[in-house]
């Protein structure tokens, strides 16, 4: 059962030549409250901030392309506690296998592989289990993602695309999790994929053709920036604007894009206006407005959570043309029975966001608009009854605001996170998914989320880590390819601790610092100078953000 309080984990690893997602769940304590308090509406101060005048350059490492096969049998490494070499099994290679993986905390091997050259690699491992284990991969230490090997009895082989490793003696292990395998060899080959990622055929243009003034202008924005500069962004938990005010008071910068719910406003027991009169405050302020839609169930026990309702999507199903749709016509379609009860349930409460999001619409306030987030994972009700009842649902929710309620303000951002739940690139302008980790885990560049989203899209979308548990490693985004167009950093423990101050368990105070000044990410302030005249042109004619990419030491041409 998944709570507000209970993150996720999206671990990804290769198998094959495809990229495989591998959900694990870490139970993660923090104050997750969705209640909008009273109190007045915060604004970032127009004054110059003063806390920090320190540019943070980019550090990337010279990147050498060459190309590579290089490979180790697993039994002529270091073994440690219980491991041994044994050649029972049939199909490996060299002079047998390493077996003995029981959990004991002793176990441990240890292959070093002479890597010629600092680039990224392709590592894949072959190991056999006789039923499903998960185990993980470490090279230098570090951790670089779980897998999984299926439980066939026999050799089968999975990759990790992508991994960064410089030159040198690598030394690759495995971190027990399960046990139970085989393991029998590993093979690093040179990476190419991630080096022909281009960030130039994005669209630049919202899906809707019918788009705002200000939807395009926001998405010219974005594009113009995308693959040159992050976009920071930040959840706010209520219209006071704690978590924004608190990165000013520590960094000097707010974020440009500032994240809010419009769950409350669906919700039968609460309604609150201050959610919008803040969205509309920061927008005016120069900021960026983004949106999620925690979507209480319309009817029958209410709840997001699946397992806490009894509303199911797969009931409101239909093959009716509803979405533009009055509601006596509905009316009409329900007392006929050719629609069910669920399926008016669901029209009516779209109508309702539809209301609030109608006076952002009236105040000419663009919004990055993730309804329906995190739908693969099954948790929430509109993901538990599987893909199509998913994509009928959110081609209803697309066209009844779109075509029926003109809310042409809205970016779409679809965060499926999985390939079975993908739209269609005619339904949605931004692709995203959200990544959590434990707060003692690297988070890195998240770039092999960046490359499934990316082979997913085809490269025509802007790529963006909706919901994240840190900031992602600035440096490592542009080492590793993978330049989110923005972050959105979730609240409570993962930034602000009991007392109001800098939580630290998941980003220290000089990270935040560095992140939030870094020659790598957008800051409100600079947004707004950058808004004030051709965006195109300021982006480009910004030493700081541009000049980078031809330094000598830069690996992307």
């Amino acid at each position: 059962m998944l709570t507000d309080a209970q993150k996720k984990r999206w671990t990804w690893i290769g198998t094959g030549v495809a990229a495989i997602l591998v959900l694990s769940l870490v139970w993660v304590s923090c104050n997750d409250n969705r209640g909008i308090p009273n109190g007045n509406t915060a604004v970032p101060t127009t004054e110059t901030p003063g806390t920090t005048e320190t540019v943070y350059e980019l550090d990337i490492p010279a990147i050498e392309q060459k190309n590579a096969e290089l490979s180790a049998e697993a039994e002529e490494g270091r073994l440690y506690g219980n491991l041994e070499v044994s050649d029972e099994r049939e199909g490996y290679s060299g002079d047998g296998y390493v077996t003995g993986f029981d959990g004991d905390a002793d176990n441990k091997v240890v292959v070093e592989i002479e890597v010629p050259a600092t680039q990224h690699y392709d590592i894949t491992l072959c190991a056999a289990a006789d039923e499903e284990v998960r185990n993980t991969l470490l090279v230098n230490g570090e951790d670089i993602g779980e897998f999984t090997i299926a439980g066939k009895g026999e050799f089968l082989h999975v990759t990790f695309h992508g991994v960064f490793i410089e030159a040198g003696k690598a030394r690759l292990s495995i971190e027990e999790i399960d046990g139970g395998l085989d393991l029998d060899s590993f093979t690093l080959t040179n990476n190419t994929d991630l080096y022909e990622i281009s960030y130039e055929d994005a669209a630049s243009q919202p899906v809707n053709a019918d788009a705002s003034p200000e939807a395009k202008a926001l998405l010219r924005n974005l594009a113009s920036c995308y693959g040159k500069t992050m976009l920071t962004g930040q959840y706010a938990s209520s219209a006071q604007n704690q978590e924004l005010e608190l990165i000013h008071n520590i960094t000097g910068q707010y974020p440009v894009i500032r994240f809010g719910d419009l769950g409350s406003y669906t919700d039968k027991d609460t309604e609150n206006a201050e959610e919008i009169e803040a969205a509309i405050a920061w927008s005016r302020a120069g900021g960026v407005v983004g949106f999620m839609w925690y979507w209480t169930a319309p009817m029958e026990q209410g709840s997001v959570y699946a397992d806490k309702t009894d509303f199911r999507l797969s009931k409101a199903v239909t093959g009716e043309d509803i979405a533009q749709l009055d509601p006596e016509e509905l009316q009409e379609l329900l007392d006929r029975r050719k629609i069910s009860e669920e399926c008016y349930a669901l029209v009516e409460s779209i109508d309702q966001v539809a209301g609030q999001l109608a006076r952002l619409k009236d105040a000419d306030v663009p919004v990055l608009w993730r309804p329906l987030h995190e739908a693969g994972g099954g948790w929430y009700w509109w993901g538990s009854d599987g893909a199509d009842a998913y994509q009928w649902l959110w081609r209803l929710l697309y066209d009844r605001l779109t075509a029926y309620h003109g809310l042409n303000n809205l970016l779409w951002v679809w965060n499926g996170q999985s390939q079975d739940y993908y739209v269609g690139q005619a339904y949605y302008d931004i692709a995203s998914i959200d990544v959590y980790l434990r707060a003692d885990a690297e988070y890195g560049s998240r770039y092999g989320q960046f490359q499934w989203l990316y082979a997913l899209t085809k490269g025509e979308k802007l790529l963006a880590l909706s919901e994240c548990s840190r900031i992602p490693d600035v440096d490592a985004i542009f080492r590793d390819n993978a330049v989110w167009s923005f972050f959105g950093l979730w609240y409570g423990d993962y930034l602000v601790g009991q007392d109001g101050t800098l939580n630290g368990k998941y980003i220290s105070t000089d990270d935040l610092i560095k992140y939030y000044n870094s020659d790598g990410t957008l800051s409100l302030s600079e947004y707004i100078k950058m808004s004030q005249t051709s965006f195109s042109r300021a982006i480009m004619s910004t030493p700081s953000k541009m000049e980078r990419l031809n330094k000598e030491n830069n690996c992307f041409r």
